[in-house]
């Protein structure tokens, strides 16, 4: 869920006047997001019902938070949308108590379907409500017809997302076109001179057109993005050179950027998961590590609809048992990592990869138990050698309460998706405390997943670790993982 909640249209048809409604937290303009999260874990705000107009809803998710946006149909009678229409206005403006992870806008946006179809949706009996959890239900259930209460699925592309399904649809010959004549057109020192692509005998009209498109895309992607109004003096530049550019070609759209096969959200993993790992580590031998993940879109899930290379974790906790002995392992209030990776040579596409993490776990792979509380935080640079791999490298620091309180250093890593059976991450990082840099602590992961199933996979992992107190450490383990 976002601070604005989730909005379910009152219409069965597709169309931008309609009346959206919209469940969310009441809280100040300019909350700092760390008091956002306190306060809507624990009560900290009120919430309620509001509405606008379509348009305005999803131009605000789209345009402004350049966001893809997800639209579901549902099968309702009018009888039953009359229903829901009416439970709404009179949900309009009441004020309730918003909790993060239980009566928040999924919860909610689920109550009023039930009302509606007189199915409950039970998050499949999670005591937390999560918003991919409504539509997981959702898809499970008919209409009064027989027919799937889920009646049409519809992607919205972000300008991002649309430039850049447009660039990777072009062949080579048009990406170093519109690289070219994107490049002349920022070069306010000389007029605008489109790429020698344009000049060809042999290119034909389409072709043309669809370079151009591409570019027209590109300046609404930087629009998008510039909330600051610093591209301003780029934009028109962009403009002018393009506009005039594609009011010279045939008219017609090309439909340059539009094929799209990503799988809607509810179709991925499940929101949570568990997990049973069995573990041998070369000092302390043979354990069973014992995982809850609440919340979680790993590397490793399946991908469906969300950011690719990305990371969120709530809640994430787990124990090893080992020598008849309980410990705590891990565990993560909030970890967040977004790969960002290179996808074009052009200006404004490319944006820093980042992560940051609150948590706590065992200090050394060494000992089991020797728990300390820490905060981490990296930030660098990506690229993707393949449409289905990315390559990281980051400055990190690391904060917590062990023998080396701050502790600062680089990581590496690799993200492949081999096909949709098989996916892998591996990672390697070195952190010195500030007060001895030459002494680092060494550690890497591996994890390879097998399987394509929504509930269920398999994983293989390793993990290593070389420090100046304990040595070299290593554990090998198998994970079965069940999503739910």
């Amino acid at each position: 869920a976002t601070f604005s909640g989730n909005t379910p249209r009152q219409t069965d048809r597709s169309n931008l006047l309609d009346t959206s409604l919209n469940y969310g937290a009441v809280f100040p303009e300019n909350e700092n997001a760390a008091i956002y999260v306190v306060k809507g874990l624990f009560g900290g705000y009120t919430s309620t019902f509001s509405n606008v107009e379509y348009y305005e809803q999803r131009g605000d998710y789209v345009q402004s938070q350049n966001r893809d946006l997800w639209e579901y149909e549902l099968n309702l009678t009018q009888d039953q949308l009359e229903l829901l229409v009416a439970s709404s206005w009179e949900l309009y403006q009441q004020e309730n108590t918003y909790y993060f992870l239980s009566k928040n806008c999924a919860y909610r946006f689920a109550e009023l379907v039930a009302l509606a179809t007189g199915q409950d949706v039970d998050f499949q009996g999670k005591p937390w409500s999560l918003p991919l959890d409504v539509f997981v239900d959702l898809a499970t259930m008919r209409g009064s017809d027989g027919l799937p209460l889920i009646a049409n699925i519809e992607r919205v592309h972000a300008p991002t997302t649309r430039f850049l399904s447009a660039y990777e649809a072009l062949d080579d010959e048009q990406q170093t076109a519109l690289e070219l004549s994107v490049r002349s057109a920022l070069n306010t020192d000389q007029p605008y001179a489109p790429a020698p692509y344009f000049e060809r005998s042999d290119i034909s009209d389409k072709d043309r057109a669809e370079v151009v498109e591409a570019a027209l895309l590109y300046i609404a992607m930087i629009r998008a993005q510039d909330g600051n109004g610093d591209a301003i003096e780029d934009i028109v530049s962009l403009d002018r050179a393009f506009l005039i550019q594609r009011i010279k070609l045939p008219a017609g759209d090309t439909g340059i950027g539009l094929s799209d096969d990503t799988r809607p959200p509810h179709e991925g993993h499940r929101t949570s998961t568990a997990q049973i790992t069995y573990l041998n580590n070369n000092r302390l031998g043979v354990g069973i590590e014992l995982r809850l993940r609440p919340v979680l879109t790993d590397f490793l899930s399946l991908s469906a609809g969300e950011a690719p290379f990305s990371e969120l974790s709530m809640g994430d906790f787990s124990f090893i048992l080992r020598d008849g002995r309980a410990s705590l392992q891990t565990f993560d209030a909030l970890r967040i990592t977004a790969i960002s990776t290179r996808k074009t040579g052009l200006p404004y596409e490319y944006k820093p990869s980042w992560r940051l993490r609150f948590g706590a776990e065992s200090e050394s792979l060494a000992i089991d138990g020797d728990v300390v509380a820490l905060a981490e935080f990296g930030y660098g640079h990506a690229f993707a050698p393949t449409t289905n791999t990315a390559l990281y490298g980051m400055v990190e620091g690391r904060l917590d309460t062990g023998r080396d309180t701050v502790r600062a250093g680089l990581s590496v890593g690799a993200i492949a998706r081999i096909d949709d059976q098989v996916q892998m991450i591996a990672s390697a990082r070195s952190l010195a405390s500030i007060q001895d840099f030459e002494r680092p602590t060494l550690q890497s992961d591996f994890a390879l997943r097998i399987g394509n199933q929504r509930d269920s996979d398999l994983r293989v992992i390793s993990r290593y670790e070389n420090d100046h107190i304990s040595g070299r450490t290593m554990e090998l383990g198998l994970t079965y993982s069940w999503h739910f």
